[in-house]
């Protein structure tokens, strides 16, 4: 009997240690987790790992770190990104030492939809792979227990098989987001189905009557940032419903932008958010085209406590570097002249143009008779040539290297 129930006591304390996937409190730094389609948001090559430690008050709290990479790719001449490619790498631990561990691997890919340079829909698959086991030298049986007294090197007396659970993940995930003309405001919703398949987490060792499943888990997140000058909130939210249980965070942080130099921005923020039922999350972050950096504190408001009975935290930390794609766009050399048609005599005039590749516009010249650009290959261009007292004149380019 007392055999039977240190099996299944560990086989629970195993299945407890898979049976819900990792989080965390800064769950917009783990695509892997919230939204894998999420990955293609991000213009830049990003290297992100997280680390999270809960119930601080506890002697062997539960930990839980995440590395986490992707990479855009994009079009050879054009530089418009049409896809996403990242791995991930979770672990979970409880105790010194790790006598309960829980690993997970995952490759993610993403593609994006391009409706305009301003709107686009990801859509993405996770495929990953998860292990747990446990410790058996963690576990303490009766037999160790000699004359009132405690002894570790003291056979256990049972003879038990560590509990090894793994499986496959299947999760599909798509996302919209939008930046405005402006490029001063950002949005994005996204929706996940994680585990579809509902992986059996039991361990086939144990003879058990009914397998455990991890149970699918939906996954809703979106968010944003509204810059107001030297100012900007990001407000952010995530809501998840898995095997019975829900997950919801709400809040936002406060920017205020130290650099307003484009190129290279420079801030700091604050962050509140609140964990429903659970906990209020407060962070502090220094943002940089480079580097980002978080603290964050979640301070547990629900009825979970120590054996002392006092308040239980959680500390988390994150680190997110950034590798900016340069451009590598083949191009070719556009010499235009503009003249009267009778006199061939010079004219100021001016031009504007339209790329039908990126959908981009703008100002190629003014008030000017002769002018030198760069124009990409491949790309298709619409140049209208206006001056004043005369007929405009639309010149289609593509790939033309013609005086006009």
């Amino acid at each position: 009997m007392n055999k039977q129930l240190l099996i299944i006591s560990c086989m629970l304390i195993s299945y407890l240690g898979i049976g819900q996937d990792a989080f965390f409190s800064n769950f917009y730094r783990s695509f892997s987790t919230s939204n894998p389609s999420g990955i293609a948001i991000s213009d830049d090559i990003n290297l992100t790992m997280l680390h999270r430690s809960q119930w601080m008050s506890i002697i062997k709290p539960f930990s839980t770190s995440q590395f986490e990479g992707y990479y855009p790719i994009r079009k050879a001449n054009s530089h418009e990104k049409i896809a996403t490619i990242g791995i991930s790498f979770i672990n979970e631990r409880l105790g010194d030492g790790g006598y309960i561990t829980t690993n997970q691997f995952a490759l993610t890919g993403a593609y994006n939809f391009n409706f305009d340079q301003h709107k686009h829909l990801a859509v993405g698959l996770k495929l990953g792979y998860f292990n747990g086991a446990t410790d058996l030298n963690g576990i303490t049986t009766g037999e160790q227990f000699q004359l009132g007294y405690y002894n570790s090197t003291n056979a256990l007396g049972e003879n038990l098989n560590n509990p090894v659970i793994n499986g496959l993940e299947i999760s599909p995930s798509v996302t919209w987001h939008q930046t405005e003309e402006s490029g001063e405001h950002s949005y994005y919703i996204g929706i996940t189905g994680f585990n579809i398949n509902q992986p059996i987490t039991s361990d086939p060792d144990l003879n058990l009557v009914t397998d455990f499943r991890l149970p699918m888990r939906l996954s809703f997140t979106g968010g944003g940032e509204i810059n107001f000058g030297t100012f900007g909130i990001m407000p952010r939210g995530l809501f998840m419903i898995q095997g019975g249980q829900s997950h919801a965070i709400i809040g936002t942080d406060v920017k205020y932008l130290l650099s307003k130099n484009e190129e290279k921005p420079l801030a700091m923020a604050m962050g509140v958010y609140y964990r429903m039922n659970d906990a209020a999350i407060l962070s502090l972050k220094y943002l940089s085209s480079i580097l980002d950096i978080g603290l964050t504190y979640d301070l547990t408001t629900s009825s979970i406590s120590d054996p002392l009975n006092t308040k239980t935290g959680s500390f988390e930390v994150f680190l997110d570097y950034k590798i900016k794609q340069h451009k590598k766009l083949k191009q070719f050399e556009f010499i235009i002249e503009v003249y009267d048609q009778d006199t061939k005599e010079l004219l100021e005039a001016s031009a504007n143009y339209k790329n039908l590749t990126n959908k981009e516009k703008g100002i190629l010249f003014e008030n000017t008779s002769k002018s030198t650009h760069l124009l990409n290959q491949k790309d298709q261009y619409i140049i209208e040539v206006t001056k004043k007292d005369y007929e405009s004149k639309k010149i289609s380019l593509t790939n033309d290297t013609e005086e006009e």
